[in-house]
């Protein structure tokens, strides 16, 4: 069992970092669409995800001595920063909605203008 979840781990890692190189070079490409904190919400996004995955890797390791309470903290320690990476997924979240809904009203107002203006 511990194999599995240690290739899961390191698959994981690997994929985690693969998205983030592909996000770098769109982030160069698209120019100033995201705002800087956006983008550090993501690179803080993509820090804890690879947190989780090393956390994962070496996690059979740590909890293998049989101290119970040791295992628990770890586990627990897990555990908030699975819910961090939520939390942080649904501020990126907000934001992306934020963004779109602004856009919709700026298009909005920009077709109720050249409405009009035909007129």
């Amino acid at each position: 069992m511990h194999d599995a979840i240690q290739w899961i781990a390191v698959l994981g890692m690997v994929g985690i970092a693969v998205v983030f190189v592909f996000e770098l070079r769109k982030w160069r490409s698209i120019g100033r669409i995201m705002t800087r904190g956006q983008r550090i919400l993501r690179v803080m996004l993509i820090l804890c995800v690879e947190a989780l995955f090393v956390m994962m890797l070496v996690g059979p390791h740590v909890t293998s001595r049989k101290d119970p309470v040791g295992s628990l903290l770890y586990w627990t320690i897990c555990l908030i920063l699975g819910i961090v990476v939520a939390a942080l997924a649904l501020l990126d979240l907000k934001t992306i909605l934020g963004q779109y809904s602004q856009l919709n009203r700026q298009l909005l107002e920009q077709l109720k203008e050249d409405d009009r203006r035909d007129k």
